[in-house]
Order: structure tokens, then C-alpha cells, then sequence
């Protein structure tokens, strides 16, 4: 039902109406950003947004507790999923770009992140390889 009203308004109501909500919502703001990053990753990259999008993605509005890591961490591996995307598009050289930004994003997360379980460990990993193989 939903699909069929959003489908009825015209297409830039639609976008007014994301970019509203998008403005008071990190989390759909930073979907939007990876839906458009996927969808660019054969296409020109464009590191600006990408940096944005990593900087949302590590963002900290205060410490992030031991019950909180999963959310926060499964948005960082969203981002990472991106990133692996411009590796296989045959981007090595945006990737790594990205990656060392990333990496010290997660560096300076590291100071209000609860890591008991070292899911931010594997998050640093993750990038580093990546980093590799994009330098390689």
C-alpha cells in the first residue's frame, strides 16, 4: 500500500520529502549516501561523498556503550561494504584514499567507543587489509 502512494506523488515530492527527513535522521541520511555509493561504484567516484558518508559512519554523539557497539559497528561495515565494492570496480586508487581516512576516523572512534569485545578491532582489520589490496 505505501509503495503504491509513494509511487502516485511525483518523484520530486519524494525527494523533498527524504531530504526533510534525511536532515534529522543520521541513520537515513547515511543509507541514502551508500544506496548512491553502490549505485556509483562503476561510475565516476566521488571521494567528497564518501568522505562524508565515513565521517557519519564513525561519528560519536557521546560514548558509545558495551550495548550499542553492534548498531554502531554494523553501520561502519555498511560503509566497509562500499568500499570493497570500489575495489572490485577496479577503484584501488580512491579505495586506499578512503581507507586511510576511514582508519583514522576509527582511530579517534576508538576513544568513546566500549571495544570489551573488540568489534571495533575487526572493524580496524578489515580496513587495513582492504588498504592492502588496494595498494597492491
Amino acid at each position: 500500500m505505501m509503495r503504491a502512494v509513494l509511487e502516485s506523488l511525483p518523484p520530486e515530492d519524494v525527494v523533498d520529502l527524504l531530504i526533510d527527513h534525511a536532515h534529522e535522521d543520521d541513520g537515513l541520511a547515511r543509507k541514502l549516501l551508500l544506496m548512491a555509493s553502490r549505485r556509483a561504484s562503476t561510475a565516476r567516484v566521488d571521494i567528497a561523498s564518501l568522505h562524508t558518508l565515513t565521517g557519519q559512519t564513525f561519528a560519536c554523539h557521546g560514548f558509545v556503550s558495551y550495548r550499542e557497539v553492534y548498531g554502531y559497528v554494523r553501520g561502519i561495515e555498511e560503509t566497509i561494504d562500499v568500499l570493497e565494492g570500489l575495489l572490485a570496480a577496479g577503484h584501488a586508487d580512491e579505495l586506499v584514499e578512503v581507507a586511510e581516512y576511514a582508519l583514522a576516523a576509527a582511530e579517534r572512534a576508538l576513544d568513546h567507543v566500549d571495544d570489551s569485545d573488540g568489534q571495533m578491532r575487526e572493524v580496524v582489520e578489515r580496513l587495513e587489509q582492504l588498504h592492502l589490496e588496494g595498494g597492491v
